[in-house]
């Protein structure tokens, strides 16, 4: 793991929801219907059956020797998998290339960023079949994803743990980079703090940013829908952020990254998900701060107001390729005095464009949280608190800033505090500014 050492539960003998996920994994069946609902094949017929995009299958080979003589009618590009492994073991995404003057066909692996012949490709998929040990194999070919909200090569890939139809937590994994960068979520699409809430083992992973889909509200709700279908206490239904919408994945009940200690949850939210498994409906405050509850969170209309996907996909990824301005930027556009659905949207772009570190982004996230009646009034002056703290530095060094600290400690401060803040303002308002915050600050140090 990290440097800070995580909270390593009983592990599985303490918690009802990994203690169902070890049994799973290891093929002791809680759920007779389970081994159905995990076959990528047929589970992908019974999603598309109940009115859900697939990935479209172009083509089911039932040995690799018909794998290997397929290549004359592959595509440019599509997604190739093996239908008994998990944990993205047997997936290669791949495109056509040109090697030189070889007159051999090559492929370029997306996830590998390396090119293989196509002998080469079977050749393995050939070895994690052997070592799968199943009594027959069936791989498919797909067609590839395009990335809905960001612009990358892999589209990301989201994971909703699902617990008696209730999104609980969302995992996303960005298969761009290796290793794979990850960012877990509360069942609405607020972070969880990291270091804090989870931990996850930086030898197979590493932290991600977090990006909240275009279509954030319809990838909830449909894996709310999906995960009614095997009829389990738990399910993780993997989506991806589709160009065109979510884009079903799979079903998994016992998610390897559980299982392997990849990711590893506080006792605090560990317990959370215990209970929401035993059949408890999920209130407001799902994590230390309270979230919007999700069946708000659906009314959100899947053009997100008048923005439209393209400017919402620009901006989104230049904040994910490290423009913060651009997650300020959607926040602005995205406010709606008339809309709480799209606040709350607007609320999460300034929560991430507050991780910069910038003070005026802290209180517009604390003036937000305290127009939504969703949010604890700590969580208010948890954000006045970290802007006064970027603010104070400043202060008698850079007029806006000393400005703004004196509103903020008019507004949140002690009677002390309110004084100062009240001088401060007013000598700035008379131009006296220089002597009289130097005076003040002096104070403040006091």
């Amino acid at each position: 793991m990290n440097n800070i050492n995580p909270p390593i539960h009983g592990y599985y003998n303490d918690s009802p929801f990994l203690n169902f996920i070890h049994k799973n994994f290891y093929g002791n069946w809680t759920h007779t219907d389970i081994p159905l609902y995990a076959a990528k094949v047929k589970s992908a017929g019974f999603v598309s059956e109940a009115g859900f995009r697939v990935p479209k299958r172009l083509a089911t080979f039932d040995s690799i020797e018909d794998l290997r003589d397929a290549e004359d009618s592959l595509p440019e590009s599509f997604v190739l998998k093996y239908s008994d492994a998990h944990s993205g073991i047997g997936i290669d995404i791949l495109k056509s290339v040109k090697q030189g003057d070889s007159k051999c066909r090559m492929y370029r692996d997306i996830l590998k960023k390396k090119n293989f012949s196509w002998n080469e490709i079977c050749k393995n998929q050939k070895a994690i079949s052997e070592k799968v040990n199943k009594d027959s194999s069936v791989w498919y070919i797909e067609e590839k994803i395009e990335s809905g909200s960001v612009d990358i090569d892999i589209p990301l890939d989201y994971k909703f743990y699902c617990f008696n139809g209730q999104v609980g937590a969302i995992v996303q994994i960005d298969r761009n980079v290796s290793p794979p960068r990850v960012v877990i979520y509360d069942g609405n699409f607020f972070p969880y703090n990291y270091q804090v809430d989870y931990w996850i083992n930086d030898s197979f992973w590493k932290p991600g940013k977090p990006l909240i889909p275009y279509r954030a509200s319809e990838l909830i709700e449909c894996a709310e829908k999906l995960s009614k279908i095997p009829k389990t206490p738990f399910v993780s239904v993997d989506l991806y952020d589709g160009i065109e919408g979510p884009v079903f994945g799979e079903f998994t009940f016992s998610p390897g990254a559980l299982q392997m200690k990849l990711a590893v949850f506080s006792g605090e939210i560990l317990n959370k998900f215990d209970r929401i498994f035993d059949g408890e409906v999920l209130s407001k405050n799902i994590n230390n701060l309270g979230v919007l509850n999700v069946k708000k969170l659906r009314d959100m209309q899947c053009d997100l107001g008048s923005l439209r996907v393209d400017d919402y996909r620009s901006l989104a990824t230049a904040y994910y390729l490290g423009d913060n301005r651009a997650a300020l930027l959607l926040s602005k556009l995205l406010k709606d005095a008339n809309n709480s659905v799209l606040n709350y949207v607007s609320l999460i772009w300034s929560f991430l464009a507050s991780q910069g570190g910038n003070g005026e982004v802290f209180e517009r996230v604390a003036r937000q949280i305290s127009k939504s009646p969703v949010f604890e009034n700590d969580a208010v002056q948890h954000y006045l608190g970290k802007a006064e703290e970027f603010y104070k530095p400043y202060l008698g060094k850079h007029n806006w800033y000393t400005l703004r600290l004196g509103r903020l400690l008019k507004k949140k401060g002690d009677d002390k505090q309110r004084v100062i803040g009240e001088a401060l303002v007013k000598a700035l308002a008379e131009l006296e500014y220089a002597p009289a915050v130097r005076d003040l600050a002096k104070k403040i140090v006091d």
